[in-house]
């Protein structure tokens, strides 16, 4: 799938490029779509409103915390909305989801 041009400042080849932006990734574990499909990704805004230039592709259902891309920085990172701080979290998101579901990522 092509990246839009909108999201072409964040590095999310990877996920693009794989049937999870196609139909997501199902946690049976933890019960929840961790990896949304593409029609369910979406730039972030903080609570004023203002751009965090950060791209939501995934959730661990907890605290509102997202996972995704920044833009014009490499890798996945969490974004914690009550902290207002992201946290890097792997190269790709196949890193990440393979890590997320080892028990080797948690938040």
């Amino acid at each position: 799938m092509e990246i839009p041009q909108e999201l072409r400042d964040y590095p999310c080849a990877d996920y693009f490029d794989s049937n999870l932006a196609l139909e997501g990734y199902w946690d049976e574990t933890n019960q929840i779509l961790c990896i949304l499909p593409v029609t369910e990704v979406h730039e972030l805004t903080d609570y004023k409103g203002q751009p965090l230039n950060f791209l939501r592709v995934g959730r661990p259902g907890v605290d509102g915390i997202s996972f995704g891309y920044r833009k014009n920085q490499s890798g996945i990172w969490a974004y914690y909305p009550i902290l207002g701080e992201f946290q890097y979290l792997s190269a790709t998101i196949f890193d990440f989801l393979n890590s997320w579901l080892d028990g080797k990522i948690t938040l």
